[in-house]
């Protein structure tokens, strides 16, 4: 295409990459960005090669994520440009601070007072970082869209090159194939799925995009094919059933002329994603005679794993006490179970807030995909950048269903900024609000420093009684696995 036929998206496109090295004009939000960076770290590093903190890989991960909270935390409620985004001005934002109320409201109602109030102020600075994330975003929507695929791409490079060095390392030692080979960072292998989940929707999105750097489109397909690979490997069912459901899903939300690219990507790589694994996973140690011991649990695909259990006893929980719930982290607290939440957000919310906060909570989320779905239709300008976000907010809540992605720390982190990037491509900067009504803004500025410092404290004080606690699970429980939450053992005593 010849530069006077380019549209205003193209140029606008080809402006942010010969920038991409810079940042010009006052319209580029230097600090949001600089926290965006952070975070951006916190996932390269934490469920990769870790930081060499904390032994126990969950704990690491969750001491850092409260701590760039807590950063993020302190930086919103100084900046009063951040701290205006956070004031309500529609229906969704005074919806979502009467939710705070009610989980408040439970929390001082729950038998475990203070891990309820953590668990509020953790949800509290979760949604300051959606807000950090759409300012930034909103600010300079087509360079940071692009720069959100490619720092996912990184990523995938990450976890895959890692994996693959495993990989060749145990069949250079003519050792089995065993599951670890796939773990880098954790012990549960639900968990890096969780991650996956929502990198691939950007990395197949660069690679649809005839704009991008050919090479990195190259790279990006690999990276899928790879990354579906390593899922058939690992035996998770939630990814499939969140995929299956999102992607016909999709069409009907944005057009199939517009979902097309996206959708054959996800679908071609997922064909060669499965071909990969019976190459690399079982054809392969066959063929060296190191045996096949990654043989897939995807055979499993329909067995609920006892998460039925766990519904009915959330399901229990909303009928006995609907309006409070047993309060915010205390479904951790419920005996000796296998498990410290429901492995499902809705039962999770409905069981811990109650009914009330879960109906205010569905009533946000459709009021957002309303908003979402009603821009997609009247701005056709941004399409690429706005089907990855779109793609994986969507998968990550399906996921949600049948798992904790929403739970553990490195995939609630992930889920956070993918739905702050959705929502600031299609914002725009907030810029009024504290002036006007100065006594509001203060109230959120404080709030906002009470739930970092209620958190910090509860990570400094309960950090170091995790090997005891450890240790007392092990010796009392009639369950060989840790239960995480909060912490690798979650359940509260």
């Amino acid at each position: 295409m010849s530069a006077d036929t380019k549209g205003p998206e193209d140029l606008r496109y080809a402006m942010a990459i010969s920038k991409s090295g810079q940042v010009v004009g006052s319209n580029q939000p230097l600090l949001e960005l600089s926290l965006l960076a952070g975070w951006f770290g916190y996932l390269l590093v934490a469920p990769t090669w870790g930081f060499g903190w904390v032994e126990a890989w969950h704990n690491e991960q969750r001491a850092v994520q409260t701590i760039l909270l807590g950063l993020v935390g302190i930086v919103t409620a100084a900046v009063p440009r951040l701290r205006t985004a956070l004031v309500p001005r529609t229906g969704i934002g005074y919806a979502a601070w009467v939710l705070v109320a009610i989980g408040l409201t439970s929390a001082l109602d729950a038998a475990f007072v203070v891990p309820a109030l953590v668990e509020v102020s953790l949800h509290v600075l979760l949604v300051v970082l959606v807000v950090v994330t759409a300012s930034a975003v909103a600010r300079d929507p087509v360079r940071l869209a692009l720069w959100a695929r490619r720092a996912c791409l990184a990523l995938a490079v990450a976890h895959v090159t890692g994996i693959t060095a495993r990989y060749v390392g145990m069949l250079a030692l003519g050792r089995p194939l065993a599951l670890d080979v796939l773990l880098l960072g954790y012990a549960n292998p639900r968990f890096p799925s969780a991650l996956y989940a929502l990198l691939m929707p950007f990395c197949a999105t660069l690679v649809a995009d005839p704009r991008e750097i050919p090479a990195l489109r190259w790279i990006g397909l690999v990276m899928l094919a790879l990354l579906w690979a390593v899922n058939v490997a690992l035996g998770t069912r939630a990814i499939w059933l969140a995929y299956g459901f999102v992607l016909p899903l999709l069409p009907f939300v944005v057009g199939w002329p517009r979902s097309k690219s996206i959708l054959l990507a996800l679908a071609g790589s997922a064909l060669a994603g499965v071909l990969l694994y019976y190459l690399l996973f079982v054809g392969v140690p066959t063929w060296m005679g190191t045996g096949t011991t990654l043989r897939s649990r995807m055979e499993q695909l329909t067995s609920l794993s006892d998460r039925e259990l766990l519904w009915a006893q959330a399901w229990q929980i909303m009928t006995n006490k609907p309006f409070l719930g047993v309060g915010p982290m205390n479904f951790a607290a419920l005996g000796d179970s296998f498990a410290a939440h429901p492995h499902d957000w809705i039962m999770q919310i409905g069981s811990e807030w109650g009914v009330p906060a879960l109906a205010i909570l569905l009533w946000i989320i459709w009021r957002l995909g309303q908003a979402v779905y009603g821009s997609v239709h009247v701005d056709r300008g941004n399409d690429v950048d706005i089907l990855a976000p779109l793609a994986a907010t969507l998968v990550g809540l399906v996921y949600g269903l049948v798992d904790g992605n929403l739970v553990m720390p490195v995939s609630q982190t992930a889920y956070a900024l993918t739905l702050g990037i959705l929502l600031g491509l299609r914002t725009t900067p907030a810029t009024t609000g504290v002036a006007s009504r100065p006594v509001l803004a203060a109230g959120t500025a404080a709030f906002v420093l009470a739930s970092t410092l209620c958190l910090l404290a509860y990570t400094a004080s309960t950090l170091p009684q995790q090997p005891e606690s450890e240790r007392m699970w092990r010796v009392t429980s009639r369950f060989p696995d840790l239960a995480p939450r909060f912490w690798q053992q979650g359940l509260l005593r």
